[in-house]
């Protein structure tokens, strides 16, 4: 039974691998291999090489919310089942967001140092994860690491929240010391506060994916495991109601969050897929009769050409796509893609056979640290080499995917081995510890999101108190509009009329600052949805 079990899991992390492949072609440039490619099979070139964002990312979040419901379906301590998820996530993560710093410190540095800062960066964290914290094999002092991180994410928050983002982009962007708005960029993307707002930049653009991975790890024991609980009760026509009212759901909190609260970087749509990862993560407990039903009457998509035609088709139903329209058709996607990880899930098909390959269970099993590391990777080949012609294009691809496999696999020994070696350890809490935890996260989660309201200027902000102002702009004297700075002294006749875009709620998103400057002179700068007065 174990035997069985295990390679029905195997099939899986072939699929994880197959994904992960394609998230790391979507950072290759290919454009000579695409336009050398016939006509014909064109479509399927472009699809192999940008599908990473959707169908490759949608993949991993589908395999995220099944195991975690399949392996921790009723977790017995929300405490302890987030720490294992941050002892699985961060040693490396950090890891590889103070390597990022660095290239970013040090933007001409040598191809040899960015791959010695890396292996170093790595070793270090080796030595003092498996020979100091391991060692010392304390419950009480892991535990008071989780904790202690979890509060300076809950402070990095507030600090991005409630101070940084009260200044204007300028200041930040170009009037703090470099040393201090570097090290606020470091700390903000260590700790995953990025959604917060726009103005600190990913050290990786990855860095998206892991803010949507750790708030549904978040989410996963407080909401969705209650919610499934009642779900799991109700008849199966409620069952079916309830899970297509998630769509209209999900695009509601989009709307809000990208129009209101700016978190444009949450990629909400795209939390369908846990839902559905987590729904057949508890068929297959619950149900595994019906389930195993539905995988031998879908033996027509398990196989790998179907699996492949699907790619494609995701791929061109949103090359065109933008705004509601991509976000819908992201979400329904996630059903036929849900029924592909639903089909593999019968290792004896063809499909599940072709993902059990020993090749592509050793890129699922890498594929995390193939992650982290593969954008920094190849922005240090093109230190050395860029594409000019479809060999050079050929050859950048291999050496791109060798040499990040060859990082994966130091990164993946090192630093997430470490993790399984003691993934069996007991990290249960008491009940009143954990119900005690459970209150605090959502009196923080609360007071930081209402926070939120208060730190934004008025570019989203409900409480906000500023005046409105009419459909208006500068109209005396004329002045021309391409100019960016405007001097009173100048133009002493001007009448300031302040015009304003609205968004799609009908939020006016100008934000107005003054400063008095010697002499009595203004200077009047606009800027792309801001205007400011110095």
């Amino acid at each position: 039974m174990e035997t069985a079990e295990r390679k029905r899991l195997d099939s899986l992390d072939g699929l994880r691998g197959i994904a992960i492949i394609l998230v790391l072609l979507n950072h290759i440039d290919s454009a000579f291999i695409t336009n050398a490619t016939p006509n014909i099979l064109r479509p399927i070139i472009a699809s192999l090489f940008s599908s990473g964002l959707n169908v490759g990312v949608a993949f991993l979040f589908i395999l995220s919310g099944y195991l975690m419901a399949y392996i921790y379906p009723q977790p017995q301590s929300n405490l302890a089942f987030l720490q294992k998820r941050y002892t699985r996530i961060f040693p490396l993560f950090i890891t590889m967001s103070f390597v990022m710093l660095v290239y970013r410190i040090l933007p001409g540095l040598h191809p040899l140092l960015r791959i010695g800062v890396l292996l170093l960066s790595t070793l270090v964290t080796h030595m003092f994860w498996v020979h100091i914290i391991k060692k010392l094999h304390q419950p009480l002092v892991s535990r008071m690491l989780f904790v202690g991180f979890l509060c300076l994410q809950v402070v990095m928050a507030g600090i991005y929240a409630l101070i940084i983002m009260r200044q204007p982009a300028l200041v930040f962007n170009q009037l703090i010391p470099d040393y201090l708005r570097e090290s606020v960029i470091f700390l903000v993307n260590a700790t995953l506060t990025l959604p917060f707002g726009d103005y600190v930049p990913m050290l990786d653009g990855v860095y998206w994916t892991l803010v949507c991975e750790v708030l549904f790890y978040c989410l996963y024991p407080i909401v969705y495991v209650p919610f499934v609980k009642i779900v799991s009760q109700q008849k199966k026509p409620m069952q079916i109601l309830f899970l297509l009212s998630l769509f209209p759901f999900y695009a509601g909190l989009t709307l809000i969050a990208e129009n209101i609260l700016r978190f444009h970087m949450l990629k909400l749509p795209f939390f369908i897929y846990f839902a559905t990862g987590v729904a057949l993560g508890h068929l297959s407990h619950k149900n595994s009769v019906t389930l195993q039903k539905f995988i031998h009457s879908a033996g027509f998509i398990a196989n790998p050409i179907t699996f492949c035609a699907l790619v494609v088709i995701m791929r061109l139903s949103l090359v065109n796509a933008s705004g509601q329209a991509y976000n819908w058709i992201v979400m329904l996607w996630s059903i036929p893609l849900t029924f592909v990880v639903a089909s593999i899930l019968h290792n004896k098909n063809s499909l599940g056979q072709f993902l059990s390959l020993k090749k592509l269970l050793f890129l699922g099993t890498i594929s995390y640290s193939i992650y982290l590391s593969h954008t920094g990777i190849v922005d240090t080949l093109h230190f050395v080499y860029r594409p000019a012609s479809l060999i050079g294009n050929v050859l950048f691809l291999i050496a791109a995917i060798a040499l990040t496999l060859c990082i994966a696999t130091i990164l993946h020994n090192l630093l997430e081995k470490p993790y399984f070696a003691r993934s069996k350890d007991n990290h249960n809490t008491t009940p009143s510890i954990d119900i005690t935890f459970n209150r605090l996260s959502i009196m923080l989660a609360s007071g930081l999101f209402l926070g939120t309201f208060f730190a934004y200027q008025s570019s989203f902000n409900l409480l906000s108190f500023d005046s409105a102002h009419r459909r208006e702009s500068i109209t005396s004297p004329l002045i021309n509009n391409n100019e960016t700075k405007i001097s009173f002294e100048q133009n002493p006749e001007v009448a300031l009329k302040i015009k304003s875009p609205e968004d799609k709620l009908g939020i006016v998103t100008a934000h107005l600052s003054y400063d008095f400057i010697s002499n009595k002179k203004i200077h009047l700068i606009l800027r792309h949805r801001n205007l400011c007065l110095k």
